[in-house]
């Protein structure tokens, strides 16, 4: 099941039921996509957005509870959408998704990694994104580039078909702002781009994974991170010049899904210091084994999460025997398994499933 939560001048509430996208907020579904990613948020104003929309192993139901959620909270409007990079597992539903869903069509698509000026989605090649733009009703496409070397917006469109630039912008190191505006009770909010095509030695995966755009969500003094596949080099590139943004970070997506080679410098980890964690993930039901326990307890070693008393809440699609905080602790347990991805060594039976960590006493459907 996915995840419910909001920014509000009146706290935070978590909740597994799908609720109304509430004006005047910061609303935030963490959809359970199993081995994937896709988060969709509608700010204060009702823009809707959505950061990644992709997976390799699907939940039953999975597809059809984004189309309704993105249809819900869109409610016929144009929706701009954020591919982090081009993992399959982050943008292969994206056409799915929108070819599904009436009238709701992409405004703008923010991305990283353009293969070249005359192919710029060339490699986010599943389901041919690029040739599909006709599907998604002709976005306008921006790689955003703020690494080490350039802070810079590239701008395709229908006009010439995607074959070349259009325009290309300087823009704010601070990063690149996709939404933003002040409620009626003055509080300040916005969405923005904060890291992009940071560059990284080693394989196509690791240089993909580097190059993720990492978004930061602002709601007064509450704020979210979304972190993609980030490496260490991503977070590396963001201590050394995003540090003033991103302390006490209230909700933060572990980069990743988990994995234990993209965990960062005690320093950064110290910086950020999230109050709640939130994974998406097929849980021990692939190769990779995410989310993995080393991950876990080096994330909540932080002092927002260690101390105070730390609850660790479980929602899975299909299963009624991971439901608690005991049942969670009793996997967590499964150490051989989480630390070293070694298959065959228990006969518990996994599923996919969204965490959230939270430092506070918390249940289901109660605020905090």
């Amino acid at each position: 099941m996915a995840v419910f939560t909001n920014f509000s001048s009146k706290g935070r509430t978590v909740s597994d039921l799908p609720g109304v996208a509430t004006l005047g907020e910061m609303n935030f579904a963490f959809m359970d996509f199993g081995q994937g990613d896709c988060t969709v948020i509608a700010d204060p104003d009702n823009g809707i957005l959505v950061v990644d929309c992709g997976s390799v192993s699907f939940p039953a139901n999975g597809i059809n509870d984004v189309v309704a959620m993105i249809q819900g909270w869109a409610n016929g409007g144009r929706i701009r959408v954020v591919l982090t990079h081009p993992d399959q597992d982050h943008y292969n539903q994206i056409v799915s998704v929108c070819s599904t869903i009436p009238v709701t069509l992409v405004d703008h698509i923010y991305f990283s990694r353009a293969q070249s000026n005359e192919s710029p989605l060339g490699y986010y090649v599943v389901n041919a994104l690029g040739a599909n733009q006709h599907v998604l009703g002709f976005p306008e496409i921006h790689e955003i580039t703020i690494n080490e070397m350039f802070d810079q917006e590239k701008i395709w469109n229908n006009s010439n078909q995607y074959e070349a630039p259009v325009e290309t912008l300087e823009i704010p190191e601070a990063g690149y702002v996709v939404a933003s505006g002040q409620t009626m009770d003055e509080i300040d909010w916005s969405i923005k781009i904060i890291a992009g095509n940071v560059t990284a030695d080693g394989p196509m995966t690791e240089q993909s994974n580097a190059a993720s755009l990492i978004t930061l969500i602002e709601f007064g003094e509450q704020k979210a991170l979304l972190m993609g596949d980030a490496t260490t080099e991503t977070m590396n590139y963001l201590l050394n010049n995003q540090a003033d943004q991103i302390g006490n970070i209230n909700i933060f997506q572990m980069p990743h899904h988990g994995s234990e080679n993209n965990i960062p410098s005690v320093a950064f980890r110290n910086l950020v210091n999230p109050y709640s964690i939130v994974v998406s993930v097929g849980l021990l039901s692939n190769n990779f084994h995410f989310p993995r326990n080393v991950a876990i307890d080096f994330w909540s070693g932080g002092t927002n999460l260690r101390d105070n008393e730390l609850v660790l809440d479980l929602w899975e699609y299909g299963s009624d025997d991971y439901t608690t905080n005991e049942d969670l602790n009793r996997i967590n347990t499964v150490k051989d398994i989480w630390a070293t991805g070694i298959e065959g060594t228990s006969e518990e039976s996994f599923t996919e499933g969204l965490f959230l960590f939270t430092n506070k006493l918390s249940k289901k459907n109660q605020s905090y």
